[in-house]
């Protein structure tokens, strides 16, 4: 279980997913908007609400445990997609280069894993 009034997962969700572990979580519907349209269709998190804790953890726990591993296996693939830190960092470095360049920089950024001069 992770986040029930922010609305939105934490980083013990992504660690949890990362252990194929289900995640109940409350997603506020309004900021899914925020989120890219194919890692909005993929969050495997368990939707819950402070009104309905209760009953879906009840659900989760008395759940076969093929549910729950497949549950599970849903979030380590998730994890391993969109919140893979390699990943990441190659796109921080894509979205800094771009910036360099569109105020004039004279020296590329150096690429994923070189250091900058």
């Amino acid at each position: 279980m992770d986040q029930l009034l922010v609305g939105w997962y934490g980083g013990v969700a992504v660690e949890l997913m990362a252990l194929e572990r289900p995640v109940l979580c409350f997603l506020r519907e309004d900021d899914l908007r925020f989120v890219p349209a194919p890692m909005r269709e993929e969050i495997p998190v368990v939707r819950t609400t402070p009104a309905t804790v209760y009953e879906v953890l009840k659900e989760w726990i008395t759940a076969s445990p093929e549910r729950r591993a497949e549950q599970g296996r849903r979030g380590r693939r998730y994890v391993e997609r969109w919140h893979d830190p390699a990943r990441i960092a190659a796109d921080l470095v894509q979205a800094y280069a771009e910036i360099a360049e569109a105020r004039g920089r004279r020296r590329p950024l150096p690429a994923a894993g070189q250091a900058l001069a």
